[in-house]
């Protein structure tokens, strides 16, 4: 299975929707849950995925679901030994260019409370440009990122 394959089924499944799913349809339909250790949060995440520089997966906590990608973490936890993880060659800029441009999304940087939200617009291997909600262009370093969550997968006709 590739990212494309689990990420358009998780979107068509209505996962982004804003309600959480059932505990009830969350323990049938994802097996493979992991723990990411942060240095100041912890993060259950359900189908783990791996790339060259990234770990990410679905959040599992609060009232809405996000997926995660950290490129920042102390260790994982896994719940069951026999877990595995899918595996990519992607790296985060590529990730971002193949699969979320358009999308809204949040970044945690290195060290900082604050975060920023946007849409990405495009990606290379040192920068991710965004445009906020108030319409500010933003050129990131991707060296500064710890994580991000992608809030909306396809907005594609709202920027």
């Amino acid at each position: 299975m590739n990212i494309s394959a689990v990420l358009e089924d998780l979107e068509v499944e209505g996962f982004f929707a804003s309600s959480k799913a059932s505990d009830e349809q969350s323990s049938t339909v994802f097996h493979e849950r992991v723990r990411v250790v942060c240095a100041d949060e912890v993060n259950d995440l359900l189908l783990p995925i791996q790339g060259k520089d990234f770990l990410a997966g679905f959040e599992t906590n609060g009232s809405k679901n996000y997926w995660l990608v950290f490129l920042n973490f102390r260790y994982v936890e896994v719940e069951n030994h026999s877990a595995t993880f899918q595996r990519t060659e992607l790296n985060l800029s590529s990730l971002i260019k193949i699969h979320l441009t358009h999308c809204l999304i949040r970044v945690r940087f290195f060290n900082q409370v604050q975060e920023l939200t946007g849409y990405v617009i495009s990606a290379n291997k040192h920068f991710l440009d965004l445009v906020t909600p108030s319409g500010m262009c933003l050129k990131v370093s991707i060296q500064s990122i710890s994580s991000l969550a992608v809030e909306k997968l396809s907005i594609k006709d709202k920027v």
